[in-house]
């Protein structure tokens, strides 16, 4: 039997988490004869030669359910040397060229033979995420009365987040349920723009230090908080529901409505609608969006059971009692404690 080369196990599909190449998907990483792929690679991001940037990524430890693959980033090195050159990008083959010049010495892809973090970069559960995204959102919603939340479906599953959206200047910022926050201006380069990442976020003493440095980068006023409104309440509803529920046996799950992969053909009525009082109407009635109007709408489910849906106008729906509005309730005292309260006693 002859010696093993790179590639003679076949190849993979793998995700990139983080870093430049957050997002990218490659269909041809080789599966070494362990019957994994590399635990480290490195990607040329300044051209494919020795005197450019590589971004290095590590391999998560266990595949994703569709099969797929993920590495997160790591760091960028000078020295290709240090780490092991991708097959994929830029040039860069499996048993190929580095510098994709036809003719040119094809050199043997080195693996990563030093110990590794079998986690790879830090990256939390989706449970703290989660809860975290939604307290940042809804904080910059309540400091900023005229901004709104909305879900980000993009089409190839992969970046999946919530968008704080100003409206009057066109400034937002995504937050990716995966990997980092990033921080975005409209018309601007997303490639290009600064991110913050979970290790900064949750490290930091202050939570509200990372409020203010989102304003900051944003140009963002800071002077006060705005008075509650329907909206702002609404969302901070659902972060303290979704971090008091972090360590709960049931996952607590909230999410808009995906019209599907293509708005050519979307899902306008989705089943749910109909499990709720007075929900079909309100959707219909919806005076925002009008071809979209789900996109305001929050169904809380624990697991896959639908508990309640809070819309952006501050009203919650249910299975087994009428719509109810949660503003009033607040202002009685100006407490969040009294709204939470309610919920749970309407949903029980």
């Amino acid at each position: 039997m002859g010696a093993f080369s790179i590639g003679d196990s076949g190849f993979t599909v793998i995700r990139m988490n983080g870093g430049p190449l957050d997002g990218k998907v490659y269909d041809d990483m080789p599966i070494l004869e362990s019957g994994f792929p590399a635990e480290s690679i490195s990607i040329p991001q300044a051209g494919p030669t020795e005197s450019g940037l590589y971004a290095r990524y590590i391999r998560r430890p266990n595949a994703e359910p569709d099969g797929r693959w993920t590495y997160n980033f790591k760091d960028e090195v000078a020295d290709p040397h240090e780490v092991t050159p991708s097959p994929l990008p830029a040039g860069t083959t499996v048993g190929g060229s580095l510098s994709g010049e036809a003719g040119a010495e094809e050199p043997e892809p080195l693996l990563d033979s030093a110990p590794t973090d079998a986690t790879g970069p830090f990256q939390p559960a989706s449970r703290f995420t989660q809860a975290q995204i939604w307290w940042i959102a809804s904080e910059l919603c309540r400091r900023h009365a005229t901004f709104r939340i909305v879900e980000v479906w993009p089409h190839d599953g992969f970046h999946h987040g919530l968008e704080i959206q100003e409206a009057r200047t066109g400034k937002f910022i995504f937050m990716n349920f995966e990997t980092s926050i990033i921080y975005l201006h409209a018309g601007g380069d997303p490639d290009y723009a600064p991110q913050m990442g979970w290790k900064d976020t949750l490290s930091a003493d202050d939570p509200h230090d990372v409020l203010k440095s989102v304003e900051n980068r944003m140009a963002w006023s800071t002077t006060s908080a705005d008075v509650t409104t329907e909206r702002s309440l609404t969302y901070r509803l659902v972060s303290t529901l979704v971090t008091s529920a972090i360590n709960d046996r049931q996952r607590l799950n909230v999410r808009s409505h995906w019209y599907g992969e293509s708005y050519s053909g979307p899902v306008m009525s989705p089943e749910w609608l109909a499990e709720c009082m007075g929900l079909t109407e309100a959707v219909r009635d919806w005076p925002e969006d009008r071809e979209y109007p789900l996109i305001h709408f929050w169904t809380l489910r624990r697991d896959q059971r639908l508990v309640a849906v809070l819309a952006d106008d501050g009203t919650i729906y249910t299975p087994h009692s009428e719509p109810l509005k949660l503003l009033p309730i607040y202002r009685r005292r100006q407490q969040l404690g009294d709204v939470v309260e309610r919920f749970r006693q309407t949903t029980e």
